[in-house]
């Protein structure tokens, strides 16, 4: 809004009102903010460690391990707290906790198309809950297995220093 305000830019005002009164105070990415602010912390702790001078191969795959039943765990359940403090961050800033309903694209239908009855029919919060938060933990999960592989590895290789 303060860019909005002292900006001589009619087209940069325009934007800029436009984010901060629709996108900006959606409930959708408040809820988006906090998903992130959760994985990107737990994993900035770790990182940390990793990173440390006195750091050793088993404390670091200990440390590995920890994360991935965190997001195992945070799979589960991590939505349901991402709402509520989402909801609780909404009543602050005098936002409702609601999901729009995005318009739906019409398609002509062929004639062997099968219907996608089942998903046309979800509510706007399973949709992001199953689109956007699973999706999103499922890649951060995979992508920490394969690195918790490769540290199990060096370990197999290296694991006589300790």
């Amino acid at each position: 809004m303060k860019l909005a305000e002292i900006s001589d830019d009619p087209k940069k005002c325009r934007d800029a009102e436009k984010l901060a009164s629709n996108e900006f105070s959606s409930f959708e990415f408040i809820l988006s903010l906090n998903i992130w602010h959760d994985i990107v912390h737990k994993i900035n702790l770790v990182s940390k460690n990793l990173q440390s001078e006195d750091m050793r191969l088993d404390v670091a795959i200990a440390n590995l391990k920890g994360l991935v039943s965190f997001f195992e765990k945070y799979r589960e359940n991590g939505f349901t707290s991402s709402m509520i403090d989402a909801k609780e961050l909404d009543n602050e800033m005098d936002i409702e906790p609601i999901f729009l309903i995005k318009r739906r694209i019409k398609r002509n239908r062929q004639f062997d198309d099968n219907p996608d009855t089942e998903r046309e029919q979800q509510f706007p919060l399973k949709n992001y809950r199953t689109d956007y938060f699973l999706v999103l933990v499922d890649m951060v999960l995979s992508q920490l297995k394969i690195r918790f592989k490769q540290m199990e590895l060096f370990e197999s290789v290296f694991g006589f220093f300790v």
